[in-house]
């Protein structure tokens, strides 16, 4: 699952702690300051108890007896994302809101459930349901709950702590799919809570992302900003990016415009992070950044240098010998760490691309056709970046253009799915077969005849 934590959860997370940890020491070690640290610590955590001892002494606890069908489903889930306990979960009366969170209570975890949200069970959409429980068991694989706690006072900085958290829910979306494994299920799970039990069935994606895409206006930007999740349009975007959904053709991009607008905010920030990054900068030479940058699954730093996109320092890991082809528990390479931190750009201001770091790995032996545990594929998924110039260099290192990833998808149907006309021929002439029919039982001709390309079905029967 680590793969597909949001790149810049890791990184807000260290900053946030770079600003909390001298706070607390400051605190701590000064009699003013203790006093002032226990009520910003205890008022808080004794609110929380009484508002989670409400929901267990009124709400409806899922058990083997109590909604048998929701409880099995929970525990499936947990066992598919390696929840190693699992936690208690509890359904409250809403009054038409629909929410759902995970908590701790005396160090036990729970899941709430607003009943707008549990209805799912009885209204035929259990998949819809499945991806909320997930979510939230990520947020308990991520220990977010924890962290939350531990970086405080680093959300005394604008804008920062909510920043990470809307991280922490595009990491738990993701997270949450991998698990569930129905993409329009899950995007249905998000536009439900846009348009509710009703009509969220009826809702036009794509429509709902063109509208959405358009609206550039100032607070609408400042609200997500100060908000702790992202908007919903981009969640479903996000999906889409990450799991190779359809998108429309929009941008989520700020305008030059609210570049100009926030140039005195910009310069604030820069002053409060020349200190941070001084102490960043320090950090990242000690093991306390490989503890939080490497985890526990396997992560090499290859495949960190590659998420981040330290070209110099991949090259210098190549160069001293590091072995390129190296899988973490979940099957995961340097070089799929490298594509999917690739899908990221679209959400980056001035972004530098990945392309050539998954240059260097391919011309340094990466192998493309590895599998992950997932199925995922360095081939199909560089394919769907449309890079031309890496696709021939995918072909001239052998790779296999006929193989289908572990989601029925092969790099001609990705393709033709995109509607790349010059992709599909480059494939085409390298020997990828259009009549393949896939595990999803399509193929590459299918799809276009289906969807009326008539450019890439004449390529294809070329």
């Amino acid at each position: 699952m680590s793969v597909y934590v949001h790149r810049k959860e890791e990184i807000y997370f260290i900053l946030l702690l770079l600003v909390t940890i001298p706070m607390y020491l400051l605190f701590i070690f000064t009699g003013v300051g203790l006093l002032i640290l226990l009520p910003f610590i205890l008022i808080p955590l004794i609110a929380h108890w009484i508002n989670t001892g409400i929901i267990r002494g009124n709400g409806v606890k899922v058990t083997e007896k109590q909604f048998p069908e929701i409880h099995a489903r929970v525990k499936e889930i947990a066992e598919v994302m390696q929840v190693k306990k699992l936690p208690d979960v509890f359904i409250v009366q809403s009054d038409g809101m629909l929410n759902a969170f995970a908590t701790r209570f005396f160090g036990k975890n729970m899941v709430t459930l607003y009943s707008g949200i549990a209805d799912l069970h009885v209204k035929g959409a259990q998949k819809e349901l499945d991806f909320v429980i997930a979510h939230e068991l990520a947020h308990i694989k991520r220990n977010h709950i924890l962290k939350n706690f531990l970086v405080l006072f680093g959300n005394w900085v604008p804008f920062f702590g909510s920043a990470y958290s809307r991280a922490c829910e595009y990491t738990c979306d993701a997270m949450a799919h991998a698990c569930t494994e129905d993409l329009g299920a899950s995007k249905r799970a998000l536009t439900f809570l846009a348009a509710g039990p009703e009509l969220y069935k009826h809702v036009n994606e794509e429509a709902y992302l063109e509208d959405s895409s358009r609206e550039k206006h100032f607070f609408v930007w400042f609200s997500e900003k100060i908000s702790t999740h992202p908007a919903l349009p981009k969640r479903i975007y996000r999906l889409n990016q990450v799991f190779g959904g359809m998108n429309p053709a929009v941008s989520f991009k700020t305008t030059a415009l609210f570049k100009a607008g926030l140039a005195g905010a910009v310069a604030l920030v820069l002053l409060l992070g020349a200190g941070g990054a001084v102490l960043f900068s320090f950090l990242s030479t000690t093991s306390l950044y490989s503890d939080f940058v490497l985890d526990s699954e396997g992560t090499t730093e290859l495949m960190a240098a590659a998420s981040e996109n330290d070209y110099d320092r991949a090259r210098e890991l190549i160069e001293q010998g590091e072995d390129v082809n190296v899988q973490d528990e979940s099957g995961m390479t340097a070089l799929m760490y490298a594509v999917y931190a690739n899908y990221d750009l679209e959400f980056e201001e001035e972004a530098e691309s990945y392309d050539d770091m998954i240059a260097l790995l391919l011309e340094n032996g990466a192998d493309p056709d590895l599998k992950s545990d997932e199925g995922d594929i360095a081939t199909v998924d560089i394919i769907s970046l449309g890079n031309l110039d890496l696709a021939n260099l995918l072909i001239e290192k052998g790779a296999d253009i006929n193989q289908e990833d572990g989601y029925g998808q092969t790099p001609l149907t990705t393709a033709v799915y995109q509607e790349d006309a010059d992709m599909v021929e480059l494939l085409i002439k390298a020997g990828a077969d259009p009549f393949y029919v896939t595990s999803e039982d399509e193929s590459a001709q299918s799809i276009a005849e289906d969807a009326e390309l008539t450019e890439i079905t004449a390529l294809l029967y070329q």
